[in-house]
């Protein structure tokens, strides 16, 4: 009474070779776990949710970067003060560079 097992079974039928969440419920079907089948589809509902919404305010900060680089190389310009939250987003995952030998640790 493995799931895995009987999920690869399902797998090793396909071309594909790739196990998929449905062939893991379908197995789980035919091991009679049908009880735990609704939460884990709501689960995987919400994760890739989840990763959807990330990838969505990803692309938006890109498209949002790209713009006040057209921005600025069309003249415009960016008020001394103010940044796009994509270029805050890439600052504070930039490592700091420790300061040279002999001078003074200035924060």
């Amino acid at each position: 009474l493995d799931p895995l097992k009987d999920s690869k079974a399902v797998v090793s039928t396909q071309s594909t070779g790739t196990l998929t969440a449905p062939d893991v419920f379908s197995a789980m079907e035919d091991m009679e776990f049908e009880t735990f089948l609704d939460p884990l589809k709501d689960s995987l509902e919400a994760f890739r949710s989840e990763q959807n919404e990330a990838k969505e305010r990803k692309a938006a900060k890109k498209r949002e970067k790209e713009a006040a680089e057209r921005a600025a190389g069309e003249g415009g310009t960016i008020e001394e003060g103010e940044e796009s939250a994509a270029e805050d987003e890439e600052e504070e995952g930039e490592p700091q560079e420790p300061p040279p030998p002999g001078s003074p640790d200035v924060q």
